[in-house]
């Protein structure tokens, strides 16, 4: 998301100092080290990787983080990465012409979690751009099949 004058990202108490265009670098990377710190990855588990968390929560005008939604493949994933994140600090808020705001998000979280992970971050853009390719190949593959039933008459 490009920040602009009028519209600031939530921040940990680390990033106090940074410029407006560094914060939400500064905010995923504080955000996956806090989570990462208190993740315990489930014993009846295996350590597979590939497996991922998809995290839907905002953070809201106090600075709380809020849970919306929780997925993965096992219950047990869901739960962990939920007990992390009932953990986090109280943050600074997003802000839009400085007034106190929410924003929303959309993360997956590679499990089990290292010190040195990242997210996947989904925002609404990239969302819209595969919903449109989703929805022209489906108009191009009704396209197709009307070219083929119109020849065979």
């Amino acid at each position: 998301m490009a920040q602009n004058p009028v519209e600031k990202f939530p921040y940990f108490e680390v990033c106090k100092e940074l410029p407006v265009n560094q914060l939400e670098d500064c905010f995923y990377n504080n955000l996956y080290a806090a989570l990462y710190k208190n993740y315990e990855h489930p014993e009846q588990l295996p350590l597979n990787d590939g497996e991922k968390v998809t995290l839907r929560f905002e953070v809201n005008r106090e600075g709380k983080f809020i849970p919306i939604r929780f997925d993965a493949v096992y219950a047990e994933l869901t739960t962990a990465v939920k007990n992390s994140f009932e953990k986090l600090p109280i943050i600074a808020a997003p802000t839009y012409n400085g007034n106190p705001t929410y924003m929303q998000f959309v993360l997956r979280v590679p499990v089990p979690m290292t010190p040195d992970g990242s997210f996947q971050v989904f925002n609404g853009k990239e969302q819209e751009k595969s919903a449109a390719a989703v929805s022209s190949n489906a108009l191009d593959s009704i396209a197709s099949r009307k070219r083929i039933k119109n020849t065979h008459k």
